[in-house]
């Protein structure tokens, strides 16, 4: 018989921890003498590509620092932002003139001030993963989580819905993101159940891409989400996220 899993208030709730990934109802929690909040103000969840092989680059960090990768030239996979950079037209994919970081491939988030980078779910086979980051510049976070090509929300269950509206967006008008085909292969692949997507469209607020594509003056601005604690949306994520493999430890294989 398949094991039956805790909710996410009974999982570990510091950073990294299964809890931890439910971002409401806010909350304080005391542990071993320690002290910290959980609420939607900070630390964000995007959806990434996942690259096989990533090349062994170094970025100049904003310390003065050159860093690297801790999995790349490693046979493996490993989760990155979708803004490439064209050396030859001198522009990013999305439109800018100035080169994303490249080991993050963000415009907002140098790798040296990524505090956290953990994997949430996914898999190669699916196509992508979500992971959950927090960056030493609160500014930043701010900025991806508002920016017009983003993927990024402060919590899990808007990010499903942004999910969802860059699946839209593809099949109904024609959207050519490249972040269009990763949602869609990952919304099929974990096999997201029709009650979880139409709980997630009754109940979490319109995000940016459908705010945008109904000509709203907010689309930047993320209305407040419902918890999930309770819901069919938790009873399918909890798994999901269990047997995710971490970051550094999904093979390609050659």
């Amino acid at each position: 018989m398949e094991e039956i899993m805790s909710p996410f208030a009974e999982q570990p709730q510091h950073l990294g921890g299964v809890g931890y990934y439910n971002k409401l109802p806010a909350r304080t929690i005391t542990e071993d003498g320690s002290t910290w909040t959980i609420d939607n103000t900070k630390g964000f969840f995007g959806c990434v590509q996942l690259i096989p092989d990533i090349d062994e680059q170094e970025e100049l960090g904003s310390d003065g620092d050159m860093h690297k990768r801790c999995d790349s030239g490693q046979n493996q996979y490993g989760p990155k932002g979708f803004h490439v950079w064209n050396a030859e037209t001198e522009k990013c994919n999305c439109g800018a003139d100035t080169a994303p970081y490249p080991l993050t491939g963000s415009h907002e988030l140098p790798f040296n001030e990524l505090t956290f980078l953990g994997a949430v779910f996914g898999n190669p086979e699916c196509g992508g993963l979500v992971v959950y980051m927090e960056s030493s510049d609160a500014e930043a976070e701010n900025r991806v989580v508002a920016g017009r090509h983003s993927v990024g929300t402060r919590t899990i269950q808007e990010l499903l819905r942004l999910m969802m509206e860059w699946e839209v967006a593809g099949s109904d008008f024609g959207s050519t993101e490249p972040m269009v085909d990763v949602c869609r292969n990952m919304l099929a692949g974990l096999e997201m159940p029709d009650d979880v997507r139409d709980w997630i469209w009754t109940n979490v607020p319109p995000n940016k891409v459908q705010k945008y594509l109904e000509g709203k003056t907010d689309a930047q601005t993320a209305d407040d989400p419902p918890d999930i604690s309770g819901t069919i949306v938790e009873e399918w994520l909890l798994p999901l996220i269990q047997k995710t493999a971490i970051i550094g430890f999904m093979p390609t294989g050659a």
